[in-house]
């Protein structure tokens, strides 16, 4: 979990401002169609599957370092973990 500081005026009224704690998560998922709108949501762009190093390089490459450092670290402790087949 981190523990976060928003600046400027919160992302939506909502939403706890200035601190709030954001959880992060990993897990085998199947893309098995397209997303579906729901009224009052936010809007889905895009949906990209990739593994773990190619998430991270885009999101690096979005400006998004200390996430992509978040996918590897993710990764790492997975393969750790992982058990031989």
């Amino acid at each position: 979990m981190l523990r976060c500081h928003a600046r400027g005026a919160p992302y939506r009224p909502h939403l706890p401002h200035p601190d709030y704690d954001c959880l992060y998560g990993f897990g085998n998922v199947e893309l098995v169609g397209s997303p579906r709108p729901r009224d009052s949501a936010e809007r889905t762009v895009a949906v990209r599957v990739l593994p773990p190093e190619q998430a991270a390089s885009f999101l690096a490459g979005k400006g998004r370092a200390w996430e992509a450092e978040l996918y590897r670290l993710a990764a790492a402790r997975r393969a750790a973990h992982a058990t031989p087949p």
